[in-house]
């Protein structure tokens, strides 16, 4: 019966891949705040360069919040994964 229940009703697993690519995004954004702050030349450009990274994230988290209103049974709780989107 599982197996019946699982192709009506079937787990989301993209969740990960947009966990996964916004960690990446994190990182990327980090590094690139450490290297404006540290190395304090070309200020303007390196704060494109961070927006562009968050308007990134914007985006990724966008699509997060997008696919859990359209997925029925998702990985883990609703609210869980609405908290984490939320704070990353």
């Amino acid at each position: 019966m599982p197996g019946l229940l699982q192709r009506f009703l079937p787990r989301e697993e993209s969740f990960f891949d947009l966990f996964a690519k916004q960690a990446a995004n994190i990182h990327v954004g980090a590094d690139a705040l450490h290297k404006m702050l540290s190395h304090y030349t070309g200020v303007p450009e390196q704060v494109q360069i961070v927006k562009a990274i968050e308007h990134e994230g914007d985006e990724i988290t966008h699509a997060l919040f997008t696919k859990l209103n359209q997925t029925f049974i998702t990985p883990f709780d609703r609210e869980d994964i609405y908290e984490l989107c939320s704070r990353l």
